[in-house]
């Protein structure tokens, strides 16, 4: 979810939400913008297509090839077509005859090609490698037209090239001069070009009197300023500090709503989402995954971040997408929560055969090496969890992984959620061992 505020001017989008153009637009003037973070860089391969506050920069100053209407169908801007003739397994991009960047070079093939080769490339960085890699090869067919074929099919490729920094082509002279120099003097061909970038400050851009898609841009200027703290843009856009806010906070988009401000919002499938690393415990066992996602109780987390404000996301996709499923996307479940806690609180130990501990009583005898021992959790597991990190302190042993216990026999799932779990595997062994 993105939220703009507008103190004066137009809105769109949500008709519920939101009030619209009242005049024609008009030529000349400047627009002042707050956005959520400053860039690190204005390279269009890291600076990174999500969410609106990068999105909007990148637009700026690099123009889209192609953008997606509310039900997700392809809208073509800088590229005539997109289309593909064996379901997904290759696709032929064409452009408008023409195209210049902001310094009178031609935006052509070529350079589509030289953009999205080196989005792939490992050693740039990008956020969006992925969707890149996805092309096995591309091959240049004239000045506007671009062939490339994908590692496997995906028919609707065009929405992730749409929504990652591929949509954005830079001169490839300009980058091939490297990060300080482009960052700079940018050289696209949006709608905007760069005046200055002073960081931590602003970024003061001048319209673009090459664009390809004339009379836009209406405006001469922008200006857009980072705005970190939440009440500092509201604040500052309620008391004519700025005329567009790009916000994150439903608390932000409540308050613009009552005092009448133009809004719009731009919903995004799934939401926002926490991932878990599947790679290491507790997350490599599915049952910690769905402990956590039935335990969570999303109205609650909404009403103590958001005062209630927020418009939970229901499924993963939005009604307009093409993939839209009416399964529900969260369920709170606290029995079934505490029950999948519980069966991860066995703790699985391997320990090599250490005569000397078997005194100490660490859950019984075991017969031979390399044993097995199991706790579960009960009224004795604090104790018996410190006579295993007693054994895991032995400087002739090395520790894999590090034990942890529930904190008792009447753990909770914020408990559970609190302490990391004790389904982690301990294994010890001698410094010898193999």
């Amino acid at each position: 979810m993105a939220l703009f505020l507008g103190a004066c001017g137009g809105g769109g989008g949500d008709t519920a939400a939101s009030t619209g153009p009242s005049n024609e637009p008009v030529a000349g003037g400047e627009a002042r913008i707050l956005t959520l973070s400053d860039p690190r860089t204005l390279d269009p391969a890291i600076l990174g297509d999500a969410y609106a506050s990068g999105g909007f920069l990148g637009n700026a100053l690099y123009g889209t090839l192609m953008t997606n209407d509310e039900a997700d169908e392809v809208q073509y801007s800088m590229a005539e077509s997109f289309t593909t003739t064996d379901n997904g397994k290759t696709f032929t991009l064409k452009l408008r005859p023409g195209l210049v960047f902001s310094d009178g070079t031609p935006l052509n093939a070529e350079a589509v090609k030289f953009n999205w080769d080196r989005t792939k490339d490992p050693a740039v960085g990008s956020a969006h490698r992925s969707e890149a890699a996805t092309i096995e090869s591309s091959e240049v067919v004239d000045d506007v037209t671009l062939k490339v074929t994908l590692v496997t099919p995906v028919p609707r490729y065009a929405l992730s090239v749409l929504a990652s920094s591929m949509n954005w082509i830079a001169s490839p002279a300009a980058l091939q001069k490297g990060q300080q120099a482009f960052d700079a003097k940018p050289i696209g061909a949006g709608p905007f070009t760069l005046e200055s970038w002073t960081r931590q400050a602003d970024i003061r851009l001048v319209k673009n009197t090459r664009y390809w898609d004339g009379p836009r841009p209406y405006l001469d200027r922008l200006t857009l300023r980072a705005a970190l703290d939440g009440n500092q843009r509201y604040n500052t856009l309620l008391t004519g500090g700025a005329d567009v806010a790009i916000d994150s906070s439903w608390i932000n988009f409540d308050k613009a709503v009552r005092a009448g401000l133009p809004t719009d919002v731009m919903h995004l499938s799934g939401g926002i989402l926490v991932a878990l690393n599947m790679r290491r415990p507790p997350f490599n066992d599915i049952r910690a995954r769905q402990a956590v996602a039935t335990a969570l109780d999303m109205d609650a987390l909404n009403l103590a971040a958001y005062n209630g404000t927020a418009q939970l996301a229901d499924t993963l996709f939005t009604k307009a997408s093409p993939f839209y499923s009416q399964t529900p996307l969260r369920k709170t479940d606290k029995v079934t929560a505490q029950r999948l806690f519980d069966e991860l609180a066995a703790v699985i130990l391997h320990i090599h055969q250490l005569p000397q501990y078997r005194e100490q009583g660490i859950g019984g005898e075991y017969p031979g090496p390399a044993r097995q021992l199991r706790q579960r959790r009960g009224p004795d597991q604090n104790r018996r969890a410190r006579r295993v990190r007693a054994v895991a302190r032995d400087p002739r042993l090395r520790l894999d992984y590090h034990l942890r216990a529930l904190p008792g026999p009447r753990a909770s799932v914020v408990d559970g959620l609190r302490w990391g779990l004790a389904c982690e595997h301990a294994r010890y062994r001698r410094p010898s061992a193999q």
